[in-house]
């Protein structure tokens, strides 16, 4: 079994019980890339770029100055995404826990009262939909500030006025060129004037002819002034030509959609989600206490609440500046590539060193088009295991999944179900069923094992799961508790059992072991 797979085959429902918490689209890309091996290739990628650099030390005629600058670039840029990306593996762990130790507090005050209980739920849903909100008029609003958003602010008439102004310089422009153009040919006309004189009669004396070449030089000159309607008197921008007015002005153009009322209005989202989110967490606080354990357990998971939010933002921030070293190690690796080409290609280090930055580019080339390549593949399985589990089925209709790996669980009517909040239950669905259509789409016929099955799963959604690995066309071994596949549940799967077997533990004298023998919980010792 490839290493890259072993987790989507071999799991415990803990396991899928932390994966849910965590964001879809990450847990979507971790699943092609691990179907696909592509951790591998990019370990290659990677040791194949230091092969090169160790190839071309190793030959010191060909060192340049510039090369040995970007190899220590790109190492200085590759230990900072291996940190930053150390760091957001475990920011992403400390937030699974931090939620799950809110979703436990939560069940805990479920025994102070169901009315209570089902409010503070309420009110803990809304703040996870508010943050949500905030998160993204945060991210559109950055691109905003990177772009634009300045020239968008100084104001439409002065936008009209500039643009007005090189729409008259690009006219003056024109009518210069056109007068230069014409001077161009004015010796020729007066050449032609000149010979036109000669044959009239009676005989003009030089100074008659010089006075017909004056008026016509005269006339000339008359037809070029004055200049066009629109054209300016001087120029503002002597230093744009033709084209850069117009790119100019397309901009200008653009910049309309990035108008003030656009701006406020996203401002405006921003400062009423803040304020709805301040709300939410006053009337959090100032639910009624129906047992002294609430107040302790409220003041936790506001604090939890707190550090969610933190850390939510934190790793927002860390994978936008994950991505942005990963771009900018990607551009120095063409160059890197570039001038080892351009370097002592007669010396056969070099040219094994070339061949390897070859490879490792031809790999990133590979790694960048061939998570797209699964995408509809694993969303069409995960949209067929996510039906067959989920006993909600009439409200997911299909999965999609973009490019990026974003999510969207789409109902009949299109809407994307995930601007709600997921339970627990139907976060750890959404996670097994990629688990199943990357075991699936990989094509592979391993066993899987699977280690506490049900997890937190509510009645019906334990069954959907215990019938979707019943159906599976490959062995599967459940490793289950006394209190998960029993009962109504091993019922409902007792006609795909082939097997059970019951683990025991017993002590002699001072050693614990564990036997296995035939047989299950209230049958132990029977073989079935």
């Amino acid at each position: 079994m490839p290493f890259t797979l072993a987790h989507f085959f071999l799991f415990d429902g803990e396991q899928v019980s932390e994966l849910a918490e965590r964001e879809m689209s990450a847990q979507v890309r971790q699943g092609i890339e691990g179907l696909l091996g592509i951790p591998v290739l990019k370990t290659l990628a990677r040791d194949l770029r230091d092969y090169a650099a160790r190839k071309r030390r190793d030959n010191p005629a060909v060192s340049d100055g510039t090369i040995d600058q970007l190899e220590d670039e790109l190492s200085a840029l590759t230990e900072q995404f291996d940190a930053k990306c150390s760091r957001a593996s475990a920011l992403e762990s400390a937030l699974a826990e931090l939620k799950e130790e809110r979703e436990r507090l939560v069940r805990e005050m479920a025994s102070y009262g169901a009315g209570s209980q089902a409010m503070l739920q309420e009110q803990f849903e809304r703040i996870k939909s508010y943050e949500r909100q905030l998160d993204d008029d945060r991210a559109e609003l950055e691109v905003l500030l990177v772009q634009d958003i300045a020239l968008a602010m100084a104001g439409k008439s002065l936008r009209e006025e500039l643009f007005n102004r090189l729409d008259n310089e690009s006219v003056r422009e024109g009518w210069e060129n056109g007068r230069k153009q014409g001077d161009a040919n004015l010796e020729r006309f007066l050449d032609a004037v000149r010979a036109g004189v000669i044959p009239v009669k009676p005989s003009l004396d030089n100074a008659q002819r010089e006075g017909v070449l004056e008026a016509a030089r005269d006339a000339w000159a008359e037809l070029w002034y004055p200049p066009p309607a629109g054209a300016s008197d001087d120029y503002l921008h002597p230093y744009l030509n033709d084209l850069d007015r117009s790119k100019v002005k397309e901009m200008l153009a653009e910049l309309e959609v990035l108008s003030g009322p656009a701006i406020v209005g996203l401002l405006d989202s921003l400062a009423a989600n803040e304020a709805g989110l301040r709300k939410l967490h006053d009337e959090v606080t100032k639910t009624e206490a129906i047992a002294p354990q609430a107040d302790k357990k409220r003041e936790k998971i506001s604090e939890l609440n707190s550090q969610i939010q933190k850390n939510d933002q934190d790793l927002g921030g860390l994978r936008r500046e994950i991505s942005a070293t990963e771009a900018q190690i990607n551009q120095k690796n063409v160059k890197y590539a570039n001038l080892l080409a351009q370097s002592d290609q007669a010396k056969p280090s070099m040219r094994r060193a070339m061949r390897a930055i070859q490879v490792a580019t031809m790999v990133d080339e590979i790694v960048q088009m061939a998570v797209p390549s699964q995408i509809s593949a694993i969303a069409e399985e995960m949209t067929k295991a996510h039906r067959s589990m989920s006993h909600k089925k009439d409200l997911v209709e299909r999965i999609e999944i973009d490019n990026d790996c974003d999510v969207k669980l789409l109902n009949a009517d299109g809407m994307d179900l995930r601007t709600f909040d997921l339970s627990a239950g139907e976060k750890q669905i959404f996670t097994q069923a990629l688990f199943s259509a990357v075991s699936s789409v990989s094509g592979h016929g391993f066993p899987m094992v699977v280690d506490t099955p049900l997890g937190r799963l509510d009645k019906e959604h334990r069954k959907g799961v215990l019938n979707h690995l019943a159906r599976r066309p490959h062995q599967v071994l459940l490793l289950s508790t006394n209190t998960e596949v029993v009962g109504d549940y091993l019922r409902e799967i007792e006609d795909s059992i082939q097997k059970k077997y019951i683990v025991q533990f017993e002590r002699v004298g001072d050693i614990g072991q564990s036997v296995v023998r035939p047989g299950y919980f209230d049958q132990a010792g029977a073989e079935l």
